[in-house]
């Protein structure tokens, strides 16, 4: 017999001291494309207790299969879950030896055997290669999966949860530059809107708990200490001034960062210049018709009055 770690419908987990039940729990990183996720991810690495391995864009097929597989034999769960993960378009970057994770998935004792125990043991694999002696794991989840944040809930009851958002019109230029959503602006603006609604709504219960911390792009670059004393608090660990230092040796724990293009700014120090930069690539029609699409969270997010 084994736990699937998702309890029945509408229950509610009861996370009654939530600081004390974090101990060595994970985190998650969530946060619309462009809006800082990959910066973020860098400057937590820094710190000396905290990893975090390269997207995971299989992670929601993962849950699913096991899911689906909840009757049958751990050994056709394992099977399951880890040709999933290896079908996610980052699975390289994280080399992991996937005969080496499911050897010790099937050695869980049945007591053990639980999807978040699963999933666990692909990010210690990776910590165990790049980050040796590092006890905490955090997820940077896939951007566009947001729909299944709820799953969450279920899976990781005392995780952490960090959502950075950027200013909408800003997301929107970058992503034009790095040539996503079709170079369509229109198209990347209601992704802005549906993403950041799908967040806010899983915070809800997260903040209740002092599981969820929202933090800003804009602030991160211009006060970054600040911004980082909250997210330690947060994780129940003390801010470490090498998170404020450029280091090439703490991102070697993350071998897909100059891969991409568009992580190319991750070694450099931060600056403020990408800041309102939409205003100079748009033009009067394209502006209105981006606020005519993401207007209310601008609004309610504190870009536009």
């Amino acid at each position: 017999m084994f736990s699937d770690s998702l309890p029945f419908p509408g229950h509610q987990w009861p996370v009654k001291n939530p600081s004390r039940q974090r101990a060595h729990s994970p985190f998650f990183i969530f946060g619309h494309p462009r809006s800082g996720t990959t910066l973020l991810r860098s400057l937590l690495v820094r710190h000396p207790d905290v990893f975090i391995p390269p997207e995971n864009p299989a992670l929601w097929r993962m849950i699913r299969e096991f899911g689906g597989r909840r009757s049958a034999p751990w050994t056709k769960v394992v099977d399951a879950v880890v040709e999933s993960f290896a079908t996610g378009y980052e699975a390289d970057t994280w080399g992991l030896s996937l005969p080496e994770v499911k050897a010790r998935a099937l050695a869980l004792s049945p007591r053990d055997r639980s999807l978040a125990r699963l999933l666990a043991l692909f990010y210690e694999c990776y910590g165990e290669r790049y980050a040796r002696g590092k006890p905490i794991w955090g997820d940077k989840t896939t951007p566009g999966e947001f729909v299944y944040l709820d799953k969450l809930d279920r899976v990781f009851p005392v995780a952490a949860a960090i959502h950075i958002v950027r200013d909408g019109r800003d997301c929107v230029a970058s992503a034009m530059r790095a040539g996503f959503y079709n170079n369509n602006p229109e198209e990347a603006a209601r992704a802005w809107r549906d993403n950041l609604q799908h967040c806010r709504r899983f915070a809800v219960s997260r903040r209740s708990h002092g599981l969820f911390l929202e933090v800003r792009y804009e602030e991160l670059v211009q006060a970054p200490e600040a911004v980082l004393a909250r997210i330690c608090a947060l994780l129940g660990l003390a801010l470490d001034p090498g998170m404020l230092v450029v280091n090439d040796a703490a991102l070697q724990g993350m071998p897909d960062v100059g891969v991409l293009p568009q992580h190319a700014n991750v070694h450099r120090p931060l600056f403020t210049a990408s800041i309102g930069r939409w205003e100079s690539e748009f033009n009067a029609s394209q502006r209105d018709s981006l606020e005519r699409i993401m207007g209310r969270e601008l609004r309610r997010s504190g870009y536009l009055s």
